[in-house]
């Protein structure tokens, strides 16, 4: 496994293989559908993130991300296990996704923060959710068909690991946020040039420079290595003055 350790900022998000064009706000732009003929760029690895979140000039406890991903060629998928360690609090949570190889088609994703587990299980006709309790013992469930169907949100960073970055490189991806009952909504990414990251001590990486923003998530702006496609650093500012930065450590 490559390690780096770094004193600064950095990290990613993503664009895709078209399929057919819609407008978005007055430009015409490709889209993805899910199923695409997209193969999954992913590798039995361990990154680490540093997460500094400000929110009305008032830092928010920090925290650690690490995401593990596990390849499975037998079953031709592959597992991403998100855990968040609060630095301040020991509060921490714990997300697996579970995707095909091919197509990068979910298969399932489990949250788990303590007594409640909520697990969801993508079908080809419905999603199925299901929340444990493990304080009572309880079990609910619920089924549901969705007209937009898309990627798993949990996925992100091995999505943008997928996709053939270029200059000006526009694409509108269709994702869902596991554990919520509803359709997926579109998200547009653009790159926007080329830009070196700097950490100290270390020389400066070639990365694209890729823009996002959802109708309801507010602005983000990603760093993704031209050289093998890691996740550097990631800046998120949200509706209400909420401003996150997230920048790779290790991996």
């Amino acid at each position: 496994m490559r390690s780096q350790f770094f004193k600064s900022c950095h990290c990613l998000l993503i664009p895709l293989i078209l399929s057919q064009t819609i407008s978005v706000k007055g430009q015409s732009v490709d889209t993805l559908k899910l199923g695409e003929n997209l193969i999954a760029n992913v590798s039995n690895s361990v990154s680490r993130y540093l997460v500094v979140t400000v929110n009305n000039d008032k830092p928010l406890p920090v925290s650690i991300v690490e995401r593990t991903v596990k390849v499975n060629p037998a079953k031709n998928s592959f597992s991403s296990t998100i855990r968040s360690f609060n630095l301040d609090t020991t509060k921490n949570d714990v997300r697996t996704s579970v995707a095909l190889v091919r197509g990068i088609l979910p298969v399932s994703n489990a949250v788990s923060n303590g007594p409640v587990t909520m697990t969801t299980l993508f079908s080809k006709d419905s999603i199925l959710l299901k929340m444990d309790s493990i304080k009572t013992g309880t079990s609910r469930k619920l089924s549901f068909h969705q007209l937009l169907k898309g990627y798993d949100f949990e996925l992100d960073y091995e999505m943008l690991a997928s996709l053939p970055w270029k200059e000006q490189y526009k694409v509108a991806i269709p994702f869902y946020q596991p554990g919520t009952k509803g359709n997926a909504k579109y998200y547009l990414y653009e790159v926007v040039g080329s830009e070196d990251y700097k950490a100290d001590g270390y020389p400066a990486i070639s990365c694209w420079k890729i823009m996002s923003k959802s109708y309801t998530s507010g602005l983000c702006t990603w760093w993704i290595s031209k050289k093998d496609k890691q996740v550097l650093k990631e800046s998120r500012e949200r509706p209400g003055q909420k401003f996150t930065i997230r920048t790779l450590i290790s991996y």
